[in-house]
């Protein structure tokens, strides 16, 4: 299934799409009392050393909710955001077209309507040489994972005012984004309390057999082997991204992975995968409140059945998770869901000191 889903994923670019979210009409926007985005730079020295020039200080957008200036002795909770592959963290707050997100306009529409509290939302920029960094620590691209609970996380309870506390603090993410909520999750349960995964990665929800990894790493080896003199397609960034974590290898530029591979490299990617990660994650993970959906139609053939199923696995394995589902695909009708998913936050999320 991953060689042929992940092909497709390239072939039709759905999975480096943006968003496509229209903003409710029910509510003027100009009548409503309104937060404010910031761009900031946060600092990342979790990635210092890496092999792939990335940048050390990350783009970052901060949405203030509308009470922020006016009562300074207020703190509020913060919901982290986490983009999907080829996304950026822009994309959450942008208006330039009718299917962006504009996330904090969806806020602002909430709060006038009582539905939510106020919150901080943060989205970070994580885009890598190889297009998306999973959220996870490597050798070769930096430690991602620290950077969203170390780095960002520090550097926003700093300064803003924020609750900075676990029962008032949350991922939520789509995609790429939506995997890494739950990634994230499971391997520091003592940060958060409430996760979102939006349509998380289809083709990474249950294990794929180590024969089908081996495909696709054939299918993209002779870009591999010639990366000096001709650029790679997406497949091939796509395997990098999730090999050099893993499989990675600092003396082999400059794909930076393990040169000729073995069926015990492709089982150790296999392991990278949602369901095998919550049979590994502490108890703690257990007691988060998680929330997931996806679409019927999403990117693959027969995708929602293995989202359904490996969903009501992890519920067997006693996660307190809530699912659902649409009718739709991966970045389909972003402007309704984006909605249920902040008020499942704002359920779980204490406002108070």
């Amino acid at each position: 299934m991953l060689l042929n889903s992940t092909r497709k994923v390239f072939q039709t670019g759905l999975l480096l799409v943006g968003f496509t979210v229209a903003l409710s009409t029910q509510v003027i926007a100009d009548a409503l009392p309104q937060g404010e985005v910031l761009n900031i730079q946060v600092a990342a020295p979790t990635l210092k050393g890496n092999l792939t020039d990335e940048q050390e200080v990350r783009e970052t957008y901060v949405y203030l909710p509308p009470s922020y200036h006016s009562k300074p002795q207020k703190r509020y909770p913060v919901v982290y955001f986490l983009h999907g592959f080829g996304g950026n963290a822009q994309a959450w707050f942008s208006t330039q077209n009718p299917s962006d997100p504009a996330t904090h306009k969806a806020m602002d529409e909430l709060i006038a309507q009582q539905q939510v509290q106020e919150m901080i939302l943060v989205a970070a920029d994580t885009t890598t040489k190889h297009i998306g960094s999973w959220y996870i620590n490597s050798p070769i691209t930096g430690n991602w994972q620290d950077f969203i609970t170390q780095d960002l996380i520090t550097a926003i309870d700093q300064q803003f005012r924020t609750l900075a506390k676990a029962e008032s603090r949350a991922l939520l993410g789509h995609s790429m984004g939506g995997m890494g909520a739950f990634t994230i999750a499971f391997a520091q349960p003592k940060l958060f309390s409430t996760v979102v995964g939006m349509s998380p990665a289809t083709y990474l929800l249950a294990p794929t057999s180590p024969d089908e990894i081996y495909q696709f790493y054939s299918n993209v080896k002779p870009q591999l082997d010639n990366m000096l003199t001709k650029p790679i397609d997406g497949s091939a960034h796509f395997f990098l991204s999730l090999a050099q974590p893993y499989l990675g290898d600092r003396s082999n530029p400059p794909s930076y992975i393990k040169p000729n591979l073995q069926s015990t490299d492709f089982a150790e990617l296999a392991r990278f995968n949602l369901l095998d990660l919550a049979k590994r994650a502490p108890e703690q993970a257990k007691k988060i409140n998680y929330y997931s959906e996806m679409g019927t139609e999403d990117m693959i053939p027969g995708g929602y059945t293995t989202y359904e199923q490996t969903m009501k696995q992890i519920q067997q394995a006693g996660y307190n998770l809530q699912f659902a589902s649409f009718k739709g695909g991966h970045t389909d009708k972003f402007n309704e869901r984006v909605y249920p998913a902040l008020k499942f936050v704002n359920q779980h999320l204490i406002s108070t000191p």
